[in-house]
C-alpha cells in the first residue's frame, strides 16, 4: 500500500508540474495562440479518455434526444470550447483591464446594480456555461463587490493560484468547506455572492428535473435566498456570434421568489439555466455526470416537482 500511495503522489504531482508549466506557457502566448492550442488539447483529450468520453455521449444523446454521431460530435465541441476558456482563464493571472473588456462585453449590468442599491447583498444565479471565470473577472472589473462560492482543490497549489488568480481581480473566494456563515457575511456587507448550481456536489441537495430527468441539486443557495431576502439575479457567459473568440456575460432582471419554498425555487432556477444551456448546448460541461447519486444523508426530505 505505501508504494500505491507514493506512485499516486507522484502522479500527482507529475499531472501539476504539467499544468502549471502549461499555464505558464498560455500567458507568455498571445491569446489567439493560447485559446487554439487550449481547443486542441481539449479536444485531444476527449478523444484519447474514451471512457469518460462516452459516457458523456450517453448523457447528450439521452438528454437531447440526439444520435450517437451526433451527441458524439457535440461532446468534442464541448471539449474543444472548455479547453479554449481555460486558456483564457489561466490568463486572467496577467490578462490587462483593457483587454478583459475588449474581450467580455457585459449585458444587463443595470439590473444587478439596481439590486446592490438596496443594501442587502445579491445572489448570482449561473452556471457552468462559457467562461464563468472571466465572467466573475468582468463583472468585478466593472465595480461589483463579487465573491464566488466553490469547492476547494483537493490540491493546496492548484487551491492557492485559483484564489490568486481570483484576488487580482477583486473576487473573494469562499470555499463551501467553510460553511454558510462567510456567505450570510458577504450578503450582509452588500457583496454579490456567485453561485453555480448546476452540478451534482456533497452538498445539502433536492432533485428537481433536468432535461426531463430528475437530478440531484445544491439547494443551499435558494435557502440562503429564502433566509436573507437577498435579490437573486441570474447570470451566463455567451459567446458572440462571430470568429471573434469574445463574451457575453448576460445579466438578467432579477427573480422574485413569491413565497416559494427553496426546493420549488431551485426548480425554478435549474429549469432557466437548462434554457440557457438548449440555447448554447456546446458551452456546458457535458462531461460531468449531472444525474449521479448524492450521499442519502445530503439528500432534502421534499423533492420539487
Amino acid at each position: 500500500m505505501p508504494n500505491v500511495s507514493f506512485r499516486t503522489r507522484a502522479r500527482r504531482r507529475v499531472r501539476r508540474d504539467i499544468t502549471l508549466g502549461l499555464a505558464t506557457l498560455l500567458n507568455r502566448l498571445p491569446r489567439r495562440t493560447a485559446v487554439r492550442l487550449g481547443r486542441v488539447l481539449g479536444r485531444t483529450l476527449a478523444v484519447t479518455c474514451r471512457s469518460e468520453r462516452q459516457k458523456a455521449v450517453v448523457r447528450v444523446a439521452d438528454a437531447l434526444e440526439l444520435s450517437h454521431e451526433a451527441a458524439s460530435e457535440l461532446v468534442e465541441r464541448c471539449a474543444s470550447a472548455f479547453g479554449g476558456h481555460l486558456a483564457d482563464a489561466l490568463r486572467l493571472e496577467n490578462m490587462s483591464s483593457d483587454e478583459l473588456r475588449g474581450i467580455v462585453r457585459l449585458d444587463g449590468l443595470e439590473h444587478l446594480s439596481q439590486a446592490l442599491e438596496r443594501g442587502h447583498g445579491a445572489i448570482l444565479l449561473s452556471a457552468h456555461i462559457g467562461n464563468w471565470e472571466m465572467l466573475a473577472a468582468a463583472l468585478s472589473d466593472a465595480g461589483v463587490p463579487l465573491s464566488v462560492i466553490g469547492r476547494k482543490p483537493s490540491d493546496p497549489v492548484y487551491a492557492e493560484r485559483l484564489e490568486r488568480i481570483r484576488r487580482r481581480w477583486g473576487v473573494a473566494t469562499l470555499w463551501r468547506e467553510h460553511g454558510a456563515r462567510p456567505i450570510f457575511r458577504a450578503l450582509e456587507n452588500g457583496r454579490a455572492v456567485g453561485a453555480l448550481i448546476d452540478q451534482a456536489t456533497r452538498v445539502g441537495s433536492v432533485r428537481v428535473p433536468f432535461f426531463n430527468r430528475p437530478a440531484w441539486t445544491p439547494v443551499g443557495p435558494a435557502r440562503i435566498a429564502v433566509r436573507t431576502r437577498a435579490p437573486v439575479i441570474p447570470v451566463h457567459m455567451v459567446r458572440r456570434h462571430d470568429d471573434s473568440n469574445r463574451y457575453i456575460g448576460v445579466i438578467e432582471p432579477e427573480i422574485v421568489p413569491n413565497g416559494d419554498t427553496p426546493e420549488v425555487i431551485t426548480g425554478i432556477w435549474t429549469a432557466r439555466i437548462e434554457e440557457w444551456i438548449r440555447d448554447a448546448t456546446d458551452s456546458w460541461v457535458w462531461m460531468h455526470d449531472r444525474w449521479q447519486d448524492v450521499p442519502s444523508s445530503l439528500r432534502s426530505n421534499t423533492e420539487a416537482r
